[in-house]
């Protein structure tokens, strides 16, 4: 769960959300990332809600697989841990083959990133979809929170952590 001073105080949606665990030795400016292989044809687009609440909050980017940078967002972008989340809404363009969501910490171990509510959509004429045909990209998503809240003890380091509260 997210500290004081920092971080949502309830998820978006749901129960739980996905957030940088930004303690010490997990800053200054360490990433934490997420990503799945996509085969996209045509264009498709990924919205998730974002909360980035704390002192020296770093950066929230979402990457193609080349590394190219498809949306960022830096720096503080809430006033307190009660106020809204905010929405990104991400055009995927044709041929991505990878999806990279890069959390960076800040300066600080109050600077914690929260993310949620991740959707992948499509419209009449795109695909979107896992390379493994057996999960979908919401499944992926999930299954990553799932793994994290399992595998992950206290000392791990360079993780995104799932919060329930």
């Amino acid at each position: 769960m997210p500290s004081p001073s920092t971080g949502p105080l309830s998820p978006h949606g749901g129960k739980s959300y996905l957030y940088t665990e930004a303690s010490s030795p997990n800053n200054p400016w360490k990433e934490f990332i997420m990503q799945h292989s996509v085969s996209v044809v045509g264009e498709g687009t990924v919205s998730f809600w974002y909360h980035m609440y704390g002192e020296g909050i770093g950066s929230l980017a979402v990457l193609g697989g080349t590394g190219s940078v498809l949306w960022n967002i830096s720096g503080q972008q809430q006033t307190s841990s009660s106020d809204s989340w905010k929405q990104a809404s991400i055009s995927i363009p044709e041929g991505t083959s990878l999806l990279r969501v890069v959390g960076t910490s800040g300066g600080s171990s109050k600077s914690k990133i929260a993310i949620d509510d991740i959707l992948f959509q499509q419209t009449s004429w795109t695909r979107l979809r896992s390379k493994d045909p057996a999960e979908s990209l919401s499944d992926w998503a999930r299954r990553i929170a799932d793994n994290i809240r399992t595998n992950c003890a206290s000392d791990c380091t360079n993780h995104i952590q799932a919060c329930i509260p």
